[in-house]
């Protein structure tokens, strides 16, 4: 028995009851729903919050999608039928596992919290994905008409016109939004990075293509086809690769899907069998070349293959959702420095197979590829059952943008906007599957008998205590991002003690995030500064800071943040608090074996207590593990000249000025230890470059007058 048949006989006994939810009211809110989110979430930036893009998005997302939610119970409790009936039940069951792999998986995880939330770079934890589950199955579900699928689709395509827009106008250097990106193309649109916006606009470009036959009027075929145009083009200056991979899969899909029933059986085989090489060889080749090269392909390559380390370590439920940024670290290889700088921050394992597998184990990765498969299933119902030419364009359009992200993301990964519109796209093709059939207008609205008449004041109640839940819990957060980012703003124009309130009111919205405690202490540790109680501050500092690391122990981060506040409130303010600070430095060693930013800041503090002996050891450590790094080969100079080692302090001031010849810093030391070495001549030599090149310089301002004294 066929997919259609096996759930379509039940439904052909009655007509299709989504039309007759209380006189169509509610499926039209829900149809109004996610025309909203199709648009909004693309296009929302926060311009007012620490964090503009991924966490705004993600909470406006689950905001919306609470919203339909509500809706859905209130027309469940009004017509007494689930729309479970609506969706085949093989999908129902597998969406179903998913959900509650991923709830299991963060239950299990290292970090619940930030699991369930996502973290501030993403907003990707369990709420955010439940949410596009229980979006994927209210469009399955109420989503069947054409006529609603086209306005979904024009929908998404329209978000297009001002991402190509302003993505143009950064970039001929325009900045129509006050943000800047620190990717190598600066088009960044409306998504953060650039990468990002050729993502989605490889997506939106078979769409958009898929509606053009589909226009009645010849100058919204030209429009589109102008759009399309604008699409590819600044998809190219985005400069991700990884986009133009899924375009090339996403454009064979819609090509074969489209026309491909023209072709005969050996064709049409040929033709899936060449996208499906295609693809193999894309991945194969990005490997080959990420081992022979520098850059993004060799960082991805060295991503994957820790990233596989940390899978074996924990295969079943893995470390749970969004907390590869706590337990990349653990085993984090040291090359990683040379291909994408010291800075380095890996959330990710940019292929959708290792990051499902090390965020909810193997057993999340096979619920999830479950999900695919019958969803892949149903994309051949669906295409078989299109009545016309129009219809299966849409649906070949949606299924290419689907495959198109698929394979982008074999080389990058999912935020927000692709996400949403993946799962969206896969909602309305599933809608079309099950029962064609019985997608007619229907009837009229039902009426309520009034022996359940309770189900209309029970469904009001219901939605709204939903609705206003969701509403609360989203805007919090939104408020405290908000708040977070005014804080900052105050302390920038010296009204501390308003940024000191406004800081604290971001902890109480959200107090289960660490970045509005570290920033909370930071503005305490200012106001110590200044004021000349300084002991109840520094308190107030010390707390909040502990508090943060206290939200999530396993972070190396915050374990060098506490141990940078402990040394400055031992060197600035003689508190006694060295031997923590020591301990804080040693722990986030523990937790981050291989970052050489550990084992910097560590020496450079234990120099700046006078003890260069035990400096000396972490700071061959951090040049070990990054060799370009210029200040700690400075500071390992001075440890070695402290010691009375001066061929020694000699060879790595030698080296930091290798690695920054323009640095005036660098070249002090060197004539330093140049002058000590009885080679004045060098020494003057190596003075006079650093002042050259930095009159003001510390270092070469006090070497000067020492030469000065010793002439006389």
């Amino acid at each position: 028995m066929t997919l259609e048949r096996q759930w379509g006989q039940t439904l052909m006994t009655d007509t299709d009851d989504r039309q007759k939810l209380h006189g169509g009211v509610i499926i039209s809110l829900l149809e109004a729903g996610w025309l909203l989110l199709a648009i909004l979430v693309p296009l929302w930036v926060n311009l007012w919050a620490a964090h503009p893009f991924g966490p705004s998005k993600a909470a406006l997302l689950r905001l919306l999608v609470g919203l339909e939610l509500a809706l859905m119970l209130a027309a469940t409790l009004l017509s007494g039928r689930g729309p479970w009936r609506y969706v085949p039940p093989v999908l129902l069951w597998s969406v179903g596992l998913l959900a509650s792999v991923i709830l299991l998986a963060s239950l299990t995880g290292i970090s619940f919290s930030l699991s369930l939330w996502g973290s501030l770079e993403r907003g990707q934890g369990t709420f955010t994905h439940l949410s596009y589950l229980v979006l994927f199955l209210i469009i399955a579900a109420y989503c069947g008409s054409h006529t609603r699928q086209r306005r979904l689709v024009i929908a998404l395509v329209a978000t297009g016109v001002p991402i190509v827009l302003v993505g143009a106008a950064q970039a001929l250097g325009w900045r129509p939004l006050p943000l800047v990106t620190d990717a190598r193309s600066p088009v960044f649109a409306t998504l953060g990075r650039a990468n990002f916006v050729g993502a989605y606009l490889t997506m939106l470009l078979p769409l958009t293509l898929a509606l053009i036959p589909a226009a009645e009027e010849r100058v919204h075929r030209f429009a589109l086809a102008g759009l399309a145009i604008g699409e590819a083009a600044v998809l190219g200056l985005s400069r991700a690769r990884a986009a133009w991979f899924g375009l090339v899969v996403g454009m064979a899909l819609f090509a074969l899907l489209s026309w491909g029933s023209e072709l005969d059986g050996r064709w049409r085989s040929l033709a899936w069998a060449g996208i499906a090489a295609f693809v193999f060889s894309g991945v194969l080749g990005a490997i080959w070349l990420g081992t022979r090269q520098q850059g993004s392909l060799a960082a991805r390559i060295t991503i994957w293959r820790t990233t596989v380390q940390l899978i074996r370590e924990r295969p079943f439920l893995g470390y749970g959702p969004e907390t590869l940024a706590l337990v990349f670290p653990r085993v984090f290889p040291p090359e990683l420095v040379y291909y994408q700088g010291r800075d380095v921050f890996v959330d990710r394992a940019h292929n959708w197979v290792l990051d499902w597998a090390v965020s909810t184990g193997l057993v999340g990765l096979l619920a999830y590829v479950s999900v695919l498969t019958v969803w892949a299933l149903l994309v051949r119902q669906a295409l078989r059952s299109a009545k016309h030419t129009r219809q299966r364009l849409l649906l070949s359009g949606a299924v290419a943008a689907v495959g198109a992200n698929l394979a982008n993301n074999l080389l990058s990964f999912n935020v927000t906007t692709t996400a949403t519109v993946s799962w969206v796209l896969m909602g309305l093709v599933a809608a079309r599957a099950p029962a064609p059939g019985v997608r007619s207008e229907g009837p009229g609205p039902t009426r309520i008998p009034k022996a359940i008449s309770w189900r209309k004041p029970a469904a009001l109640i219901l939605a709204s205590l939903v609705a206003l839940s969701l509403f609360v819990v989203n805007g919090r957060l939104l408020l405290a991002d908000v708040a977070a980012k005014r804080a900052v703003d105050l302390a920038r124009t010296d009204r501390h003690e308003a940024a000191i309130a406004v800081a604290q009111e971001a902890v109480r919205r959200w107090p289960t995030e660490p970045a509005y405690r570290e920033t909370l202490s930071h503005l305490y540790w200012n106001q110590a500064r200044r004021s000349p109680e300084r002991l109840p501050w520094l308190r107030r500092a010390e707390r909040a800071l502990l508090a943060a690391r206290d939200l999530r122990p396993n972070d190396f981060r915050l374990w060098l943040a506490v141990a940078d506040f402990y040394a400055a409130a031992a060197s600035e303010f003689g508190a006694t608090t060295f031997p923590r600070a020591d301990a804080s430095f040693a722990e986030a060693a523990r937790l981050a074996p291989n970052h050489a930013v550990v084992y910097a800041a560590w020496g450079h503090t234990l120099l700046g207590a006078n003890q260069p002996e035990r400096a000396l050891p972490p700071l061959l450590r951090a040049v070990a593990l990054d060799a370009t790094d210029a200040r700690a080969y400075i500071a390992l100079g001075d440890a070695e000249l402290a010691l009375d080692r001066r061929e020694a302090a000699l060879a790595a001031y030698h080296e930091s000025v290798r690695l920054a010849s323009e640095w005036s810093a660098a070249h002090a030391a060197l004539a330093r230890a140049l002058w000590l070495s009885g080679r004045s001549d060098e020494a003057r030599g190596a003075l006079a470059r650093a002042l050259a090149l930095n009159p003001d310089d510390a270092r070469a301002s006090t070497l000067t007058l020492e030469f000065e004294m010793i002439s006389k």
